[in-house]
């Protein structure tokens, strides 16, 4: 037998085992479905109501031992339930059609899944409401400002919701039809929960009606000019609309225009334009006069068809109103900061080689116009270049913060401002290319004189602006007056510091605790007394802070909020943090607490800046107190009181940052044409159109 044989046959018994085991009939057999009994579907409604509407439902339900892989089946037994949507685990939702039948009506819908008992669920529609949903408005009086309704429903039983829009605002926001206005009221609903810290179906309750509704004066309304009051019948409980939406067309009343003739000298100088205005002698209540710029107000004429004057008396119109619908503000507050008694003068600052018209009117007691607008052509002349310089200085520079100063030869007006050095090459190669993408960018810039000083965020902004670390920045100044470029382009660049945490480390002691004023009352009452704001939050945690390396200690800052339900989602996030605790400025680090009120979580953030630029990372602390958690020795608070107090008296200033100052020479000259920024007690700033763009909006404030 050769080597092939004795293989073959030596394998032959391995082949008849693995042929055997093939066959073997004991092979287990894949697992069987599971019992029928075993899976079931748990239905946590039965029954469904559904308004005489319609709308979108949904029949939450679990299972038991359920298969992956597996959903539910869902069949309506009619149409007029419809789009079953399983795609949500443990929710079934669906449509119900309005129901137009006087009669009600119901149907089944079956839940099936593979073993699974078959579950079935009921919706039950009302009947369509044989009722009369309308209403009778009427026009009680008509007013300047406002006009005076009644509102009659036609069905007293049911609930409604009445409110005010401008043709502008349905043109706008396209809400011609019902479910575009209906959608559009929710949408401000939601608005004034979110600020207010309810939802928005508890609005449309508080302002739901029943019965007649006497003497409803929406407010803040512009003479002469066209509202619509809605309403529709609204059932609060299933938060849905029951009727068509009645649109009433209602109009304020015109002020009826006097004659009035006004004194008027001027004199120019370069862009400025001084204005002496005189009321008739016999005339000694407030009067209004302004400046516009003649070709604006040509080309808003020609597109109203109207004359200058008539163009002046609604502008005015409209400004007032828009700026009485702000609750905060009053006609007789209005006056005093903006109108004249028998003769006043105000000089402008004017376009450079532009004519103006000069205009003046009575005013109501209102501030509205009551005499027809006199006006004259009056024209400013070119300006000059100046002979301004700038140095531009920056210090103390960290990663997020720098002292930028301009220092200048005379007090000549200018533009100063700073951009990211990206965004500085982005504006072209030249100085004219760099000057026309900035003014461009600009809206009514501030207009400057003799030196300035700059540090991000130290202002009253609720949003500061920072710088961003690791960035190169360029800082410019240039001449600018009555729209024209005076100057050279100065510029210098600078960047912040790397973004890194200081070596130093700010250490918070916490083993105090919080206590409630009440107990330290108890110790000692003149402690006490310093937190005047005890009575809304009476709780107070002592901050007592160290720092790893004191002599690198160059700034403190310290804030404390309290919860407020209605904040801004995301308020808090890491970037606002920084903002918020660089806000209010540095500060001693001893004699801090946290204020805190039981049911509300209280913020506190603390942060140091080192003398070489860098910042620590944020110390947070969040607590929300209660009575049981509270330090009932008050004592122990009054000692922390003395001592950090004795702390806050010797602290020693720490050394300033030592950055060489930075300056550069003038580049070459350049000019190029911008809005000029008005300033003082005027407001012919734009055009109607850009006013009356705010009054759909501050109208909102009216509704009842």
């Amino acid at each position: 037998m050769n080597k092939l044989s004795k293989m073959l046959w030596a394998l032959l018994p391995l082949l008849s085992v693995f042929i055997f085991v093939g066959c073997n009939n004991d092979e287990p057999e894949p697992e069987p479905a599971p019992n029928p009994g075993d899976v079931t579907i748990n239905l946590k409604s039965e029954t469904v109501n559904a308004s005489a509407n319609g709308g979108d439902y949904t029949v939450n339900y679990t299972l038991t031992n359920p298969i992956e892989g597996e959903n539910v089946t869902v069949v309506p037994a009619e149409d007029w339930v419809s789009d079953i949507d399983v795609a949500t685990p443990g929710v079934i939702k669906f449509s119900v059609e309005r129901n137009a039948a006087e009669t009600p009506r119901e149907t089944t819908v079956d839940v099936s899944y593979k073993g699974a008992e078959k579950k079935t669920f009921t919706v039950k529609q009302a009947a369509a409401m044989n009722q009369d949903l309308t209403f009778e408005i009427e026009v009680t009086e008509q007013k300047y400002l406002s006009c005076v309704l009644d509102v009659y429903p036609a069905n007293s039983d049911l609930a409604y919701i009445y409110g005010i829009y401008t043709p502008a605002e349905i043109e706008a926001n396209n809400l011609q039809t019902d479910e575009a206005l209906f959608q559009y009221e929710v949408e401000y609903f939601q608005a004034l929960g979110y600020w207010n810290g309810i939802s928005w179906k508890d609005v449309a309750e508080a302002r739901a009606k029943w019965g007649n509704s006497y003497d409803v004066e929406p407010t803040g309304l512009a003479p002469e000019s066209d509202y619509y009051l809605i309403a529709y019948y609204y059932d609060i409980d299933t938060c849905e609309r029951l009727s068509d939406i009645y649109r009433f067309k209602f109009t304020t009343a015109k002020v009826p225009l006097g004659d009035m003739d006004f004194t008027f000298e001027t004199s120019v100088d370069q862009n400025e334009l001084t204005a002496t205005v005189t009321a008739p002698t016999t005339y000694l209540d407030a009067f209004y006069f302004d400046v516009f710029q003649k070709s604006i107000v040509d080309s808003e004429c020609a597109q109203l068809g109207i004359e200058p004057a008539r163009y002046f008396e609604l502008y005015n119109n409209t400004f007032v109103a828009n700026r009485l619908s702000n609750s905060s503000y009053t006609a007789a507050g209005y006056i005093q900061e903006f109108c004249s008694y028998v003769s006043d003068d105000y000089t402008f600052d004017c376009l450079s080689d532009t004519e103006y018209y000069l205009y003046a009117f009575a005013v109501t007691e209102e501030g509205l116009c009551a005499t027809v607008p006199v006006f004259e052509v009056v024209k400013t002349d070119p300006v000059e270049m100046s002979d301004n310089e700038f140095v531009i200085i920056v210090q103390d520079i960290t990663t997020m913060s720098a002292k930028i100063m301009w220092k200048t030869v005379n007090d000549d007006p200018y533009i100063a401002g700073y951009v990211t050095k990206e965004y500085w090459d982005s504006l072209g190669s030249t100085d004219n290319q760099k000057l026309q993408g900035l003014l461009s960018t600009m809206e009514a810039p501030a207009v400057l004189s003799g030196d300035s000083t700059y540090y991000p965020g130290a202002s009253e902004d609720e949003a500061p602006v920072y710088f961003d670390p690791a960035t190169e920045y360029v800082v410019f100044a240039f001449g600018y007056r009555g729209g024209v470029v005076t100057t050279d382009l100065f510029s210098t660049t600078f960047s912040t510091l790397e973004d890194r945490e200081s070596y130093m480390k700010l250490i918070v002691n916490e083993e105090l605790g919080y206590f409630h004023i009440d107990a330290i009352k108890a110790s000692d009452a003149y402690v006490a007394d310093f937190f005047d704001n005890y009575t809304d939050y009476p709780f107070v945690a002592p901050f007592e802070v160290t720092f790893s390396d004191p002599s690198m200690l160059q700034s403190f800052f310290f804030t404390n909020w309290i919860e407020n339900p209605s904040a801004t989602p995301g308020w808090n996030s890491p970037e606002n943090i920084v903002k918020m605790v660089l806000h209010d400025g540095a500060m001693s680090p001893y004699l801090h607490v946290s204020m805190a009120s039981a049911g509300l979580e209280s913020y506190t953030w603390a942060m140091a800046l080192d003398t070489e630029g860098y910042y620590t990372s944020i110390y947070e602390k969040i607590f929300e107190p209660t009575i049981e958690g509270a330090n009932p020795d008050g004592s122990i608070f009054v000692e922390w009181f003395y001592d950090q107090q004795n702390k806050s008296n010797a602290l020693v200033p720490s050394a300033v940052y030592d950055n060489t100052p930075v300056e550069l020479p003038a580049l070459s000259q350049a000019q190029a044409v911008a809005p000029a920024k008005k300033s003082g007690k005027k407001h012919s700033l734009t055009t109607i159109a850009e006013v009356e763009k705010k009054l759909p909006v501050d109208c909102l404030v009216a509704r009842e």
